[in-house]
């Protein structure tokens, strides 16, 4: 028989597409999936465990970064020349996470499979800076994946002569996987407030996932600061900022929080799975106020923990409340410190509303439920 070809563009050290290349081997025998890689593979060991072959388009120089449509150009056409030098074809083409660069080689890629698709992370779709680049990208794939039924109303929206394409297939969350055993094995909250040196006395409150601006983090500390004394000594803010930060603005947070009456916490050194999954077992309560937002992985991995998330209502969640996923909003960054007042006062009449809520998340975000749905979108050929 002979072997299925894969070939996936996107970030080889991305432990979604690792954990996506694991789960898709399980359930798809004979598979090769080959994959190219904008970024530096950085531990050559992993991704021979996962990928049959690793291609690297290399960085674009510190000159050529600066000319803002050149460098454009000139990664799509280092693509490519990998791609042609390499003699790479493949049943199926997948791109995970659409760029810009792709707009312009995408006829090229698609005469070398059967099968081009498209898989848009949220980021890549909702913060596009140019809708031009993603217009010409789409118009070359013949499927386009979407994680979530609001971006796919958003999507059609705009791009309505494209819809016919759009599959809907969740992104699976490995951090799930490994929180479904810490359920298996009783793992405690005082026991992950252990492995982070913290104190199980304060109700812990993270805001956002990473370090990017998006998350508006110091917006928020400043709306937390007018809490009332007898709210700010019952919490700790957690500010998980493990990626995508940027030192200026780490030391504009660090600023602020020193000025704060209550208790914090920055994360900025690296966590891994083991490390995530302790992260979620201690958030009692996550603040969710990105600009722009899919369908957050460390939102759903506190809703399956049972914490109560407050999620901005300029967010695409309503399929979550059609799904009668539990979970808080407020209409403005202004109402998130009246919003945690009424919280914490009455923390676990809160609490106990979640509880329906892990068995509904573990159902649309568990790799073993979702991956299913991905094999039959790539294993289609025109």
């Amino acid at each position: 028989m002979r072997r299925f070809k894969l070939i996936i563009i996107g970030d080889a050290n991305h432990q979604y597409i690792i954990n996506f290349s694991k789960w898709l081997r399980i359930v798809f025998q004979d598979l090769s999936i080959k994959i190219i890689s904008f970024h530096p593979i950085k531990n050559k060991t992993i991704a021979k465990t996962y990928f049959n072959d690793c291609f690297e388009v290399p960085v674009n120089s510190k000159v050529m970064s600066k000319l803002v449509i050149f460098r454009t150009l000139y990664l799509g056409w280092k693509l490519l020349h990998v791609v042609k030098k390499n003699k790479l074809t493949a049943n199926t083409i997948l791109v995970h996470y659409v760029q810009p660069q792709l707009a312009f080689i995408g006829h090229s890629l698609k005469k070398r499979t059967s099968n081009y698709i498209l898989a848009l992370w949220g980021s890549d779709y909702y913060r596009a800076k140019t809708k031009h680049f993603l217009k010409n990208n789409l118009k070359h794939a013949d499927n386009i994946i979407i994680g979530s039924p609001q971006m796919i109303q958003d999507f059609k929206k705009e791009y309505e002569n494209q819809i016919s394409k759009v599959h809907l297939c969740y992104y699976g969350n490995e951090p799930i996987e490994n929180l479904e055993e810490f359920k298996k094995l009783s793992v405690t909250k005082q026991q992950s407030c252990d492995f982070f040196n913290l104190t199980n006395s304060k109700i812990n409150i993270s805001i956002g996932h990473n370090g990017s601006k998006s998350h508006q983090h110091i917006q928020i500390l400043k709306e937390l600061m007018q809490l009332k004394h007898c709210v700010k000594e019952k919490i700790r803010i957690i500010l998980p900022m493990t990626y995508g930060l940027d030192e200026e603005y780490l030391n504009e947070i660090k600023i602020i929080c020193e000025k704060c009456s209550f208790e914090y916490k920055i994360l900025t050194s690296y966590l891994n799975d083991l490390g995530v999954a302790h992260l979620r077992n201690i958030t009692d309560i996550m603040v969710n106020l990105q600009t722009t937002d899919a369908f957050s992985g460390s939102m759903r991995e506190v809703l399956y923990c049972g914490g109560v998330v407050i999620n901005g209502s300029w967010l695409p969640y309503q399929f979550l409340k059609e799904m009668d996923v539990y979970f808080e909003e407020v209409g403005s960054i202004h109402e998130i410190s009246g919003k945690i007042s009424e919280i914490i006062l009455d923390y676990y009449s809160y609490r106990n509303r979640c509880e329906g809520n892990p068995e509904k998340i573990y159902n649309i975000s568990s790799w073993s439920q979702t991956i299913l749905k991905w094999k039959e979108v790539i294993k289609q050929q025109r």
